[in-house]
């Protein structure tokens, strides 16, 4: 009911297509047009329309724009018994009748040839289309056989537009889509006024096609990107099905030829198959020919300029578990640097990656090597205290030792009246085994008393403490360096190995 709905709404208007068509010719004329624009109504043996595509030339990706522009050549063959009578018709007259002027000739590469008056030819119109270069280089040619075979070659140099995917960045591969949409024009017209039956309709079947054509020569199909396959498919869809699909406001109550009716009310009653109120378009069968480029980007150049500077900063940061670890202040000045040298490698980057909604796998690299330089700066600092452990114990010891001297003095009260003795002054034989432990201490060790803890030089000068703050903090820095690199190195190949390859961006079955 939904086809018949269609039918009688869009067939009892079609003088009004026609007239709007008309009206709209001179503003037409001032646009770019369809290079696959067609023309007339077909012929009843013409079912079936034959698209065969050919890229010459990739001219670029364009990846902040999401559009590339590129080179083809379309042929489209059918079958009408009479195509070359009418033709050679045309062009004798053409030649022998002076007041007869051609309106379409049958080719743009040379003039006065063949006349192409009147003759069917498929129409297609490019759905994704950004825009031709009014510059480009235009190119047509019909050729007409005597059996009814009808071919059409066009040359079309254009910009397309589509969603891109840079998930798997700089390892990524995904198609670029020319969506062609064929305009049937047995649709819109009764041919049994013309034919004495009605037209079966016209079909679009994909023939041939390739990657490369009349393009000669070594080198790169485009700046950072290689095409690896060529594809074509054709597909159809209820028309009715993408306002159905797509509208997000109703149409008006009053509206003739609601796209997206609120009740069956303003579609006359019929439903669709869903058994949803039918739009002017349900039940319209849409072709549509899908041609898929799919494009790898070279690796290499951005494995160099994006990748290597970030893994350098973590190899660089390596290097701090080889000083001193009783040199805090340095390893931390040069985890500060790594970090300020990786900061600047993010600002450089960040003009060459691709801008999109999600983080890819680069920034990724560029967040896990921030991470590993601060747990880095987090083993040193744990590291310095293993192995300064004693001799902070020691100071520690002193420090309770002075508090528990002034609380004596307090207690004595040698402090009343602002008075400020010296903690020698609490001396008793309670609180002077302390610091006559440390004085013996450090004379063995060859320190002068009254002096802080010497650095052990030797073996026979360290304690056993040390020499388990000394060992403990090497493996500490060993185990670290190793489990470090090491979770690094599989850090990154799991970023960029679950992170590569071809993305299916249309899922056109």
């Amino acid at each position: 009911m939904a086809a018949g709905y269609t039918h009688r709404r869009l067939a009892g208007r079609s003088a009004l297509f026609a007239a709007l068509l008309l009206g709209c010719a001179s503003l037409a004329a001032a646009q770019m047009e369809s290079p696959l624009k067609g023309n007339g109504v077909p012929q009843l043996e013409t079912d079936k329309v034959f698209v065969s595509a050919y890229l010459d030339r990739l001219l670029g990706v364009n990846e902040d724009d999401y559009r590339f522009e590129a080179v083809l050549y379309f042929y489209t063959s059918w079958k009408d018994t009479k195509g070359y009578e009418t033709v050679m018709n045309n062009t004798i007259k053409a030649f022998t009748d002076p007041n007869f002027k051609c309106g379409y000739p049958c080719s743009n590469v040379i003039d006065n040839l063949f006349c192409c008056d009147g003759i069917y030819l498929p129409s297609f119109s490019i759905k994704n289309s950004y825009g031709f270069p009014q510059d480009r280089h235009v190119l047509y040619n019909i050729y007409a056989a005597e059996d009814g075979s009808m071919l059409r070659e066009v040359r079309v140099h254009g910009i397309w537009y589509q969603p891109m995917s840079f998930q798997h960045y700089p390892f990524d591969s995904f198609d670029l889509l020319i969506e062609l949409r064929f305009f049937d024009p047995t649709i819109l017209i009764d041919t049994t006024a013309l034919y004495g039956v009605k037209h079966p309709g016209v079909t679009v079947v994909p023939s041939s096609g390739g990657k490369k054509l009349f393009t000669y020569g070594l080198g790169d199909d485009a700046s950072s990107w290689e095409v690896k396959s060529f594809l074509l498919q054709s597909y159809s869809v209820d028309m009715g099905d993408w306002f159905d699909s797509f509208s997000d406001l109703k149409s008006d109550a009053a509206d003739p030829m609601p796209l997206a009716p609120a009740s069956t009310n303003s579609s006359g009653g019929y439903t669709n198959a869903y058994g949803q109120p039918a739009n002017v378009y349900s039940g319209v069968n849409d072709q549509l020919l899908a041609v898929l480029i799919e494009v790898e980007r070279f690796w290499r150049p951005a494995l160099i300029n994006s990748v290597l500077p970030v893994v350098l900063v973590f190899c660089l940061a390596v290097f701090v578990f080889f000083t001193e670890p009783t040199e805090l202040a340095t390893r931390l000045e040069m985890i500060v640097a790594l970090f300020l040298a990786l900061t600047a490698v993010q600002f450089v980057l960040s003009d060459s990656l691709p801008t999109s909604s999600y983080v890819v796998p680069t920034q990724q690299l560029v967040l896990a090597t921030y991470i590993f330089l601060f747990i880095v700066a987090l083993e040193s600092i744990l590291v310095y205290h293993i192995v300064e452990r004693h001799a902070k114990k020691q100071q520690a010891e002193r420090r309770r030792e002075a508090y528990r001297r002034y609380c004596k003095l307090r207690d004595q009260g040698k402090l009343a009246g602002g008075a400020n003795p010296p903690l020698s002054a609490a001396d008793t034989v309670a609180f002077s085994g302390f610091f006559n432990r440390q004085k013996a201490a450090k004379a063995n060790q060859g320190v002068p008393a009254g002096r802080g803890p010497a650095r052990v030089t030797s073996f026979q000068q360290m304690t056993a403490d040390e020499a388990l703050g000394q060992y403990v903090g090497y493996m500490v820095d060993l185990v670290s360096a190793v489990v470090l690199g090491l979770a690094y190195i599989l850090t990154a190949i799991l970023i960029f190995t679950l992170q590569s390859g071809y993305i299916d961006l249309f899922l056109v079955d």
